[in-house]
């Protein structure tokens, strides 16, 4: 309803999109997941126009959005490869692949700091909790 108010077009097309109809009507937790892993890849779609410190902010906020994203729901870090991988063929264009693999991997510790920040359940005993398959 706020989105139409907003966006009468927008909460048209929300209203009719079947992943929102199927996740809202049966309460199920994605919401917030969502959208984080959506600001996370909106953060850093930004920072590749920007420069300088604005350029820096974007790309803390992305890795900020995607360890909250992760945090809620583990599935939604998957917006996290997709924008490693354009980030490195986006360095790979500009000769930047040193720099890119020291900033990537900055940006994925500071995703792992937040996403052990916001998830509680891990705090007692991290190790013992971390799912395994075995």
């Amino acid at each position: 309803m706020l989105l139409a108010m907003v966006n009468p077009l927008g909460g048209l097309i929300l209203a009719g999109h079947s992943f929102t109809i199927k996740y809202t009507s049966q309460v199920m937790l994605d919401g917030f997941a969502a959208l984080m892993s959506a600001c996370a890849g909106l953060a850093y779609h930004i920072s590749k126009n920007k420069t300088g410190k604005t350029k820096t902010t974007f790309v803390i906020a992305s890795a900020v959005f995607l360890g909250a994203g992760a945090s809620s729901k583990y599935l939604h870090s998957a917006v996290g490869f997709a924008i490693l991988i354009d980030w490195l063929l986006t360095a790979r264009q500009a000769g930047e692949t040193k720099k890119y693999f020291r900033n990537a991997l900055l940006w994925g510790v500071l995703s792992l700091i937040v996403f052990a920040a916001l998830n509680p359940f891990y705090w007692p005993d991290p190790v013992e909790r971390i799912p395994s398959h075995s």
